[in-house]
C-alpha cells in the first residue's frame, strides 16, 4: 500500500504466488501468477486478498475494461474473461 501525500509504501502484501501482471480498476488490484495459472484480487484499501481464480496455464499479460478483467493464456490459444462480481472465469478461444 502507498501513502497518497508522500507516494511512499507504507505496507507490503504477502500473495500465495508471484507477480507477474498488475491491473487496476475502480473494484481493486488484479494480481496474475504466471506459475499457477491463476488471478488474485487485492482490496486497496485494507490489503485483503480474494479467492484464487484459475484461469489456465502459464498466463502472459492481464487487463481490464468493460466491467471485466482480461487475461492472455497463450498455451491455450485462448483469453479468459474474469467477472469481478462473481469471480467466474471462461475462456474464450
Amino acid at each position: 500500500m502507498v501513502d497518497q501525500s508522500t507516494i511512499s509504501p507504507v505496507d507490503t502484501i504477502s500473495l500465495p504466488g508471484g507477480a507477474d501482471g498488475i491491473a487496476a480498476d475502480a473494484g481493486g488490484v488484479w494480481v496474475m501468477d504466471y506459475s499457477s495459472g491463476f488471478v488474485i484480487r487485492i482490496e486497496p484499501s485494507s490489503g485483503d486478498l480474494g479467492q484464487q481464480i484459475r484461469v489456465g496455464p502459464h498466463p502472459t499479460s492481464i487487463a481490464v475494461g468493460a466491467g471485466s478483467v482480461w487475461v492472455a493464456v497463450p498455451e491455450e490459444g485462448a483469453v479468459y474473461r474474469v467477472d469481478p462480481g462473481s469471480r467466474a472465469s471462461t475462456g474464450i478461444p
